[in-house]
Formats: structure tokens, sequence, C-alpha cells
């Protein structure tokens, strides 16, 4: 029996000592030979994903829905009071106050509630550089009219929560408030953004005219800014919906499957 356990042990194969801590972690979660790793790296690209959204909205419904509600507040008192100066109730300096202080309070809810990105940084940085420029340099008093209408683009925002705070779970698309605020949100956001980018830029560029160079930089670079925020912020997909169902590009493919069946 000896000789038999001796052979038997002499026939084995030897398994290294560095393997034998390689074969000790392996599990049954580890991909076998002949499985596809498809499964596993698309699995990992909706974590990596889904981890990305999480960071920018809120988890809970809840608190998303709170958050809506409450941009939806602060954008309607911003439409109000430019409004009221528009209407000669309150004067431009007054209203550049009132959105600095509005513009504070949209931040830390931002950071708050977890929705804070670099777009919207640099969307508050220049505001309140340019608010500074404008309001505590003496040259820079009449520009502010310039600097109000970079605040316009609070109008489109408020119909764009109105829409989110009437449907947030998305599932009535079809009702009478969510195409109303959609389309309001549409028709003004064209209007907001084309509006004060004309305006940075004429000043911009009639200040650099009449030789005020540093007014006519910073002015035509706060345009130049704003227009990239504008592109990306722009929901250019919603316009190509909108324009095809006009156009009646969206009905096409069911006419032509209509024939076919005729």
């Amino acid at each position: 029996r000896a000789g038999t356990r001796a052979s038997t042990r002499r026939s084995l194969p030897r398994t290294p000592r560095g393997a034998r801590g390689v074969l000790l972690c392996l599990d049954d979660s580890a991909p076998r030979a002949g499985t596809p790793t498809h499964t596993s790296a698309s699995s990992r690209t909706a974590m990596v994903e889904s981890s990305a959204r999480a960071k920018h909205e809120p988890a809970d419904p809840a608190k998303k829905r709170q958050y809506t509600w409450l941009m939806l507040g602060c954008n309607l008192v911003s439409s109000c009071a430019l409004t009221l100066e528009l209407l000669g109730c309150v004067t431009v300096p007054q209203e550049l106050m009132f959105e600095l202080f509005l513009g504070i309070f949209k931040a830390w809810l931002e950071v708050l509630y977890g929705r804070l990105t670099y777009d919207l940084v640099a969307h508050h940085m220049i505001h309140v550089v340019a608010m500074y420029l404008v309001t505590w340099l003496p040259r820079g008093v009449k520009y502010n009219r310039v600097l109000l209408s970079m605040f316009y683009i609070h109008v489109p925002f408020f119909f764009h929560h109105l829409k989110k705070a009437a449907d947030p779970d998305k599932t009535r698309p079809d009702s009478a408030i969510v195409h109303f605020s959609d389309t309001c949100y549409l028709i003004t956001w064209v209007w907001a953004s084309a509006l004060r980018i004309r305006r940075l830029f004429l000043s911009g560029i009639g200040a650099l005219l009449k030789g005020h160079w540093l007014a006519g930089f910073l002015i035509t670079s706060f345009g130049v800014l704003m227009s990239v925020l504008d592109l990306m912020w722009t929901p250019w997909a919603r316009y190509r919906k909108l324009a095809s169902s006009w156009l009646g590009l969206d009905r096409a493919p069911a006419r032509v499957d209509h024939d076919k069946q005729q």
C-alpha cells in the first residue's frame, strides 16, 4: 500500500505555490471559458451612467419633486420681478440686486440637492463677475441693462420647471398643461437666448468701436461664454421633433405603409 501511495503521489501533477493562491481566489462569479463578457461590460456601463445621473439628480423622488417646485418658485419670482422692471415699477439697479440675492439662494439650493454642475457654476460666476463690473464700477453703470437681459433666461426656465412639476414621472405626456408649458418653453427660450446674446455682442462691439477696450473685451467675452452655455442648454432634439410635426415629416412613414397595404 505504501508503494501504491507513493506512486500515486508521483503520478499526480504538482500545483505551484503561486498558482494555489490564484485558485483559492477563484469563485463562481468569475467568467468561465467560452462565456461572453459583453454582459458584464454592459452592466458596468449602466452602473457608471446611473452613478453619473445620481450625482446630478436627487435619488429620492420626493426630494426631486421638492427641488422642482423650489426652482419653479424662484423662476416665477424672477419673471415677475423682470416684468415689474419693464413696467417701470422698479429700477434696474434694484432689479439687479434682487437677482443677485436670488441667484445666491438658487446656488445654495443646487448645492443642497446635489444639482450644481460645472455649467451652472460657470453660469453663476459670469453673473457675479458681470454684476460687480456693472454695479460697483463707475463706467459700468451704462451697461446695467445689458446685464439685466442676461436674466431673461429665467422665463423659459419657469416653463421648463412647470412642465416637470406637472408631470414629474413622465406618465402624462398628453396633458394640456404639459403641452402648454413645453410650447411656451420652446418659444421663450429662443426669445431670451437670442435677445441676451444679441445685446451682449452689439454692446461689446459698440464699446470696442468707441475705444472702450476693457469694457468691449469683457462684454464680448461674456457674449461668447453665454453663447456656449445656450448652445449646450438648447433642446435641439425637441426643436427637431417640433419641426417634423409642423412639416408633417413624422406622418410620412404612416402614409407609405398605408399605400403598401392598399
